[in-house]
């Protein structure tokens, strides 16, 4: 069975590395995945590599066409390579690319898979994006999910938000991480005064509340907070930084392709988003055996048992937070316990795993 993917960014965001992730385990379940890019550059190198060695088909465009332009592009080119090399589902992750897409499929008479990793219309109300971006991705949006044959919610409540808001059936199934990359970090002993967030600087990610907690802190036992990430609020907050005079204890190490070698060095990983469907970059964290304090939304409450694997708290509630940093700083017998059991729960994210649960919806969609 062949399975057509796109990755057509500028970037590898999270929701495009999470299919790139699924490609390295379907081939597990003797399915053929194929990736479709208009290049690869965006993609970490030692990532392509292995997605090639694992027998993943990558079909380079090399241009750098851009808007409407692109996605004209991808529509020829989907409807072309699905007929050369006899794809069977066109499996898409993003708004656009299910539009797009899932029109290649209706015309080819192909089956669509979409999966989706957020909810676009949530994030451009929290982002403030304005009305315009608002209507264009609920239009876009709820295109792409009408014009798939199954639609698969990255988390259960990720499924349970598109049945319930949009009326249509999504079944959960976790995103896959890189499990191999991160669990194999070298350093069991990691700095214990330091601590990291792995996020884009926007809205949605909340590190505001981040920043706050670390100035709650006394200073005598206030840890070093690395931030790997890029966004539009990286001013904003830098200037936060400042205002708090922090300065000596906030590293801005903007977009980094080595996270898990930071993960190596931090005692403890947290993600304060104020909304995440999944939450990736925590399950990653868990394999790197990095206990995680996370904010209880969405689908970290399914990642992080709170006292087992990692500690969950209010979101935007700094001072909670700041108990949980101090907590897991100071209690070395808990962190390492949330150590080992967080590590022990990454195991279900491995690409294998949720490789057989995609297989099953596959079938299912071929009848």
């Amino acid at each position: 069975m062949k399975v057509l993917f796109t990755a057509s960014g500028e970037k590898v965001g999270g929701a495009t590395l999470a299919m790139l992730h699924l490609m390295l385990g379907l081939p597990s379940q003797g399915i053929q995945p194929i990736l479709l890019t208009p290049n690869t550059s965006a993609i970490n190198p030692n990532l392509t590599k292995k997605l090639m060695q694992k027998g993943v088909k990558i079909v380079e465009g090399r241009h750098r066409l851009k808007g409407l332009l692109h996605w004209l592009w991808l529509l020829i080119t989907t409807l072309k390579l699905s007929r050369k090399l006899g794809v069977k589902i066109i499996h898409t992750h993003g708004p656009k690319e299910a539009t797009v897409l899932g029109i290649a499929a209706k015309i080819l008479g192909l089956k669509h898979v979409y999966t989706v990793e957020g909810d676009p219309i949530i994030e451009t109300y929290i982002n403030r994006s304005g009305p315009v971006a608002t209507l264009v991705n609920k239009i876009l949006f709820k295109t792409g999910l009408r014009l798939a044959d199954e639609v698969v919610g990255c988390s259960r409540w990720m499924a349970t938000h598109i049945t319930k808001t949009y009326g249509i059936k999504a079944t959960p199934i976790w995103n896959p991480i890189d499990h191999e990359k991160f669990s194999n970090t070298t350093t069991s002993h990691p700095d214990e005064q330091t601590i990291l967030t792995a996020a884009r600087l926007d809205k949605v990610k909340d590190i505001e509340t981040l920043l706050h907690a670390v100035e709650d802190i006394e200073p005598m036992n206030r840890p070093k907070l690395l931030i790997a990430g890029d966004g539009p609020l990286k001013e904003t907050l830098t200037e936060m930084v400042k205002t708090k005079k922090l300065q000596d204890k906030v590293i801005f190490l903007g977009h980094r392709t080595d996270v898990e070698e930071l993960m190596a060095k931090a005692h403890i990983f947290i993600l304060p988003s104020l909304y995440e469907p999944f939450g990736m970059a925590a399950a990653e964290a868990m394999a790197a055996g990095r206990p995680v304090i996370a904010s209880n939304v969405g689908g970290l409450r399914e990642i992080v048992d709170h006292g087992v694997n990692g500690l969950l708290f209010t979101p935007k509630n700094h001072r909670e937070l700041a108990q949980h940093i101090t907590k897991l700083l100071q209690d070395k017998k808990l962190w390492t316990t949330l150590s080992q059991n967080a590590r022990e729960k990454s195991a279900i994210f491995k690409p294998e795993n949720i490789a057989k649960r995609y297989l099953e919806v596959y079938m299912r969609c071929l009848g």
